[in-house]
């Protein structure tokens, strides 16, 4: 939090916020009598920012230069707030989500990353760190106009009866490899496309199956072996899991910061009464 309140934004959101609700109760106040102080904690907080992105000490002439930029930018702010221009402007209105989006984060309760806390959140989310089934497998590859069903019966009985057969020769031998080792599904998919993997989730192990269609053609195809996905233990995927269970926690307290925040503003959405007169309107409307 402390972070937060330090960071240039935050306080040019809530100087403007300041200046916009002075400016509400005293309309007829002359806008010059509006003043822009550079505090020692503003001037400390941009001489760290030039030394952060230009990775040395600013000299007193670029200080200067850094300091007139601020002040002009400040008093822009302060007149486009006095002209109205923050009002509907949808640019402001994102940026000022964003940052109370941090602030939100910050809302919710503070739990600690135990063991028994991640090992939890591990087994009940095992999809998510489940490893890949990876396969080792032959395949002979044939342009599909070249099979029908006895030419495939054929290549079937020859390769299941002969393990030594040398299949490098065989087929389109010079569009795919032989032999494919411990290959995950996503490298299967990407080789030879999304059925071609689907087809390894139920095919026999050691012994030749086909035809088995890719984007490219029909193959034979041969699983030698097959190293089954599993859930890792928590040492072996920590870090992976902290991050993930950090996100979570953050999105829950975002979420029950706006819940909350949502029980302070009455809302009402005017729909049209004949919506078909509104062509980007959907047809199928929830009243809200």
């Amino acid at each position: 939090m402390r972070k937060i309140i330090k960071e240039p934004l935050v306080h040019f959101l809530l100087l403007g916020s300041l200046i916009y609700g002075a400016s509400y109760f005293t309309v007829d106040n002359d806008k010059n009598s509006q003043e822009i102080v550079v505090t020692e904690g503003k001037l400390e907080q941009l001489a760290i920012l030039f030394r952060k992105t230009w990775q040395r000490p600013a000299s007193q002439e670029e200080f200067k230069s850094v300091i007139d930029e601020y002040v002009l930018e400040q008093a822009a702010y302060l007149e486009g707030v006095n002209l109205g221009l923050n009002t509907n402007d949808i640019v402001i209105t994102r940026r000022v989500r964003q940052k109370l989006d941090f602030i939100a984060e910050e809302s919710g309760p503070k739990i600690e990353a135990t063991n028994k806390v991640l090992t939890l959140y591990l087994k009940e989310n095992a999809e998510k760190f489940k490893t890949e089934s990876r396969y080792t497998f032959k395949q002979v590859f044939f342009e599909s106009a070249q099979l029908n069903n006895e030419t495939i019966n054929v290549w079937l009985s020859k390769l299941n009866s002969n393990a030594t057969l040398d299949i490098s020769q065989l087929g389109k031998s010079s569009f795919f490899a032989p032999l494919y080792t411990q290959k995950s599904t996503r490298e299967i998919e990407r080789e030879f496309g999304v059925n071609f993997a689907a087809s390894f989730i139920n095919m026999p192990v050691r012994e030749w199956q086909g035809i088995i269609h890719s984007a490219y053609g029909a193959h034979l195809v041969y699983v030698e072996a097959i190293q089954v996905g599993r859930l890792p233990s928590l040492a072996e995927v920590r870090s992976k899991v902290i991050r993930e269970w950090e996100h979570e926690q953050r999105q829950a307290a975002i979420k029950n910061f706006y819940q909350e925040l949502l029980t302070r503003y009455p809302v009402t959405v005017m729909w049209p009464k004949d919506s078909t007169k509104v062509s980007s309107l959907p047809s199928d409307k929830s009243e809200g």
